[in-house]
């Protein structure tokens, strides 16, 4: 393999490796053909770059745009201008595909190095979005109402959440921002390594999302600082 060859074949790989991490990124399923007509302009890219570098030289960023735009030209307007500013930004990150390659032929360890950052961004998206998936399982539409506030909200499922009053009713656990209600009683709730009080409040109506359409669940509300969650249930809250 000659010198072009090994330089379009790493160009090759880079900008289907980038391609692969956006539509990963942007959650667009990559059209396989445009994806191989995206391919070949960046060939011809790679090619006209390095054979008549100073002509081509102000038409290049309109190739870089071609390049980018051609996967997801299928995809509708936002879509399309969503995925191609996450392509510029991960391709002029690396500090342009063919510069970085044509600057540093001779340096094999900086091709090295693009290569692995490109590994490392894969992963790093993996972990990232798998992670989210998993935590979006456990988000549900919630609407809370008092009287003539209505409220509505994201709650997450928290698994390990059994609290329930002396009448067997759940209690769901509503940040402090969001007070509402009538006041009932204060209960005793233990953990590993408190022991302690909150009070709970019985409101018109809570309704979460199961299935597409709302359902009418019997709750208490305790307002208490729930962190990064508005509204946290136990899994009870689903069946039945």
């Amino acid at each position: 393999m000659n010198y072009i060859e090994i330089i379009v074949l790493i160009n090759v790989i880079i900008h289907y490796g980038l391609t692969v991490i956006t539509g990963y990124i942007s959650s667009i399923k990559i059209n396989q053909i445009l994806l191989f007509v995206s391919v070949i302009l960046d060939i011809i890219f790679v090619l006209l770059y390095l054979y008549i570098p100073y002509q081509f030289e102000p038409y290049k960023y309109i190739f870089i745009l071609l390049i980018a735009i051609i996967p997801s030209i299928n995809k509708g307007s936002i879509r399309c201008l969503f995925y191609t500013l996450i392509y510029l930004m991960l391709n002029f990150t690396l500090g342009g595909i063919t510069d970085i390659i044509y600057s540093y032929i001779n340096n094999f360890s900086a091709i090295i190095l693009a290569l692995i950052f490109i590994v490392v961004i894969t992963l790093f998206v993996y972990v990232y979005k798998k992670q989210k998936l998993n935590y979006d399982k456990f988000i549900y539409d919630v609407i809370l109402e008092f009287d003539k506030k209505v409220v509505k909200l994201k709650g997450f499922c928290d698994t390990g959440n059994f609290l329930k009053n002396d009448d067997l009713i759940p209690v769901v656990f509503v940040n402090k921002i969001y007070s509402m209600g009538k006041f009932v009683k204060k209960i005793n709730i233990s953990t590993i390594n408190s022991n302690d009080f909150v009070e709970i409040y019985i409101i018109n109506s809570f309704k979460i999302k199961i299935n597409k359409k709302f359902v009418k669940k019997d709750v208490y509300i305790a307002f208490v600082d729930t962190g990064n969650n508005d509204v946290m249930f136990g899994i009870d809250i689903l069946g039945g």
